[in-house]
């Protein structure tokens, strides 16, 4: 908590677990006055902010006692007395260093999944209900069509237009596979859901 000047006046231990800092530091010193990560724009949009709609929200660099760096979620609230003055501020935050973390993993594990389907030598379709939203290249190379004829980028719907109207219904395929596929192609069932082409 904060008051009209900017001077801190209350802080919790989980600020002083985040930040290192301990209450006799930070109590009475100015939020400029701490090494806290924050750019002089950042704060001067969250003071205007704070001004006209009594409240900001969002991600910043933060930097600990120790000078470590780490991205934080910050949420701030104006307390107005009952002329509507700014009285004091409180401001919640959280290191996300964890959330982050977790982000990166789940675009890195996307990345190699898109790279193994991309590349693979094994036909990969993807269908929602009976329409194909996505072939890869092998696929498309099986089915007969150049590279690019699709005219699709990889991993993203196309309509039916896109497949110059030789466009395969999985329940066609189902019923009749030969006459979905070029002519040197051959289906082999593997299952009573799979084939092999």
């Amino acid at each position: 908590i904060f008051d009209c000047a900017d001077r801190i006046v209350a802080v919790n231990d989980a600020f002083c677990r985040i930040t290192g800092y301990q209450r006799q530091q930070v109590l009475g010193k100015l939020v400029d006055d701490l090494p806290h990560g924050m750019t002089l724009t950042l704060l001067q949009t969250i003071r205007k902010q704070l001004l006209l709609e009594g409240a900001w929200q969002g991600e910043f660099v933060g930097r600990s006692a120790s000078g470590r760096h780490f991205p934080a979620w910050l949420g701030i609230s104006a307390l107005r007395d009952s002329d509507g003055s700014v009285v004091n501020s409180v401001a919640m935050f959280s290191d996300i260093t964890e959330v982050k973390q977790v982000e990166q993993a789940k675009l890195a594990a996307e990345g190699k999944f898109r790279a193994l389907v991309e590349l693979s030598l094994v036909g990969f379709y993807i269908a929602q209900g009976e329409r194909i939203v996505y072939a890869n290249p092998a696929l498309a190379h099986m089915l007969g069509y150049r590279d690019g004829a699709l005219g699709i980028p990889p991993l993203a719907g196309f309509d039916r237009t896109a497949w110059a109207g030789d466009w395969v219904q999985i329940g066609d395929f189902a019923r009749h596979p030969q006459t979905c596929l070029p002519g040197r192609l051959t289906v082999q069932p593997l299952a009573a859901d799979r084939v092999t082409v």
